[in-house]
C-alpha cells in the first residue's frame, strides 16, 4: 500500500537511501519478503506468547 502514496513512498526511498540498513532505513512493519515469510501458526504462536496476563496492564482513568 505505500506504493499508492507518492509521498510516503518517497519517504521510505529517502530513509532507504539515507540510513541504509539500519533501524532508521527498513520499514517498521518489515519487507515484503519477511512479511510474505510468515505462516498462521507462527501468528497465532506470536499472540500467544506476548499477550498473557502477565503482560497486561488494566488502566481507568474518569469519573468512575
Amino acid at each position: 500500500m505505500i506504493e499508492d502514496n507518492p509521498a510516503r513512498w518517497v519517504g521510505s526511498l529517502w530513509r532507504k537511501r539515507y540510513y541504509g540498513d539500519n533501524p532508521y532505513g527498513r520499514p517498521v512493519i518489515g519487507t515484503e519478503d519477511n512479511v510474505r515469510s510468515f505462516t498462521q501458526q507462527m501468528m497465532f504462536d506470536h499472540r500467544d506468547e506476548l499477550y498473557t496476563t502477565n503482560n497486561m496492564v488494566l488502566v481507568v482513568c474518569g469519573k468512575l
